[in-house]
């Protein structure tokens, strides 16, 4: 991409989508039904991206899952990728690094070249632009501009923004972020983007991440430092956006809040402002249902018929009533259902499978989650004090005390 015909001082705003956190190749329960959820998610981001009239789009990290692709699956994706570029006429670029999960260094077992991703032959297919710097380089010569023939480079420049990238440095990132700044151009009067893969300390309960002191070494040099790797959508400081993952990839995520960035970008010669707001994406919807058992039941129609009454009850809208074929629909939830109280008889066959094909034949439902929360002793008082009688009153006084 030549810089001198993007470069315009009469520019009256740049518009641009940030999204991460794609996940193609997401296997959830094993169904490809749900693997396609991540295909429509991206589907609307470039719904999105034709409808607000965006200059590019900008990926920060992880859009697969793994190396581990189906054939099929990747042509899905290649078709996406082609439609979208015949209906712009290649006019919104869609610029990207890899993450973590893009450069995974096993498949099956086998121990994969560096070198390698999906993300990389998409680049070379020129479905999107993946941008990779080389930090051990001269400052000036780290972050070249992309090269469309060769289809390599450390920055793209677009109007009035420079996009700069690498590809996820993980635990290296503390020795080489001050090796980005340096390479980063601050004469250039231009507006800096940074795509980096990582989060911030703290964002994420209990999930590790950069502080934001040793970021914040960069905050003269980049103006929107755009991140990847949290699936939990966030900013901070009016210059660093995150915008979580684009489709839950666990029933944890479901409340997160994410979606995608949509910022617009005016001014030139340094002086610019900007206005960045998140756009929530339409995700599969999620229903929970817990279940409480009063007592050990000991046959499966009382099992079933507990079940029916709490669906019925709790939501009355997940029982049957269209046919099969609406399966396939992406308005249908995936039900997370709890079961809590006494544990059924053993003697029974409490297990998932015929669970699963129960829900799956009588609510209008996508997919199941089952979770066990039954308590641990089912032990009634009486039954405690049958077994104890030899031993002193108090005894059984303290043991009422100590389980109540």
């Amino acid at each position: 991409m030549n810089s001198s015909q993007n470069i315009s001082t009469n520019i009256k705003s740049t518009r641009f989508l940030h999204a991460s956190d794609l996940h193609f190749g997401s296997k959830q329960y094993q169904n490809p039904l749900l693997a396609d959820d991540h295909l429509f998610a991206f589907q609307q981001i470039l719904t999105l991206a034709i409808d607000r009239q965006v200059d590019f789009i900008i990926l920060g990290g992880d859009i697969f899952t793994s190396q581990d692709l189906l054939p099929n699956q990747m042509e899905q994706i290649i078709d996406i990728l082609s439609d979208f570029k015949q209906r712009t006429n290649g006019k919104i670029p869609i610029i990207a690094i890899e993450g973590n999960h893009d450069i995974r260094r096993y498949s099956h077992g086998n121990r994969i070249p560096r070198r390698q991703s999906w993300l990389r032959i998409l680049n070379k297919l020129g479905m999107l632009i993946l941008l990779d710097a080389d930090l051990e380089n001269q400052p000036e010569q780290r972050f070249k501009i992309f090269d469309p023939v060769l289809r390599e480079g450390g920055k793209v420049i677009i109007k009035n923004c420079v996009i700069y990238g690498t590809s996820y440095l993980g635990k290296q990132l503390p020795k080489k972020i001050y090796l980005i700044r340096e390479g980063i151009n601050d004469q250039d009067g231009m507006f800096h983007i940074l795509l980096q893969h990582f989060g911030i300390q703290g964002q994420m309960k209990g999930v590790p991440g950069q502080s934001l002191h040793r970021v914040s070494c960069l905050r003269d040099r980049v103006d929107y430092l755009g991140l990847g790797h949290y699936h939990l959508g966030y900013s901070l400081q009016g210059w660093i956006y995150n915008p979580g993952c684009a489709q839950a990839v666990s029933a944890g995520e479901n409340a997160f809040q994410r979606g995608v960035f949509y910022g617009e970008i005016s001014g030139s010669k340094g002086k610019f402002r900007q206005k960045i707001s998140l756009i929530k994406l339409k995700n599969r919807p999620i229903e929970w249902i817990t279940v409480f058992f009063s007592k050990s039941y000991q046959s499966m129609s009382e099992i079933y018929t507990q079940i029916n009454h709490e669906i019925i009850r709790q939501n009355p809208f997940l029982v049957q009533k269209n046919d099969q074929n609406l399966k396939n629909s992406r308005s249908l939830p995936v039900l997370y259902i709890v079961f809590k109280g006494n544990p059924p008889s053993r003697l029974i066959d409490f297990e998932d499978k015929p669970l699963r094909e129960w829900f799956l034949s009588h609510l209008d439902i996508i997919d199941v989650k089952i979770y066990r929360k039954f308590i641990k002793s089912t032990r009634t008082l009486e039954t405690y004090a049958s077994q104890q009688t030899y031993k002193k009153p108090q005894r059984l006084e303290q043991y009422m005390i100590k389980n109540r």
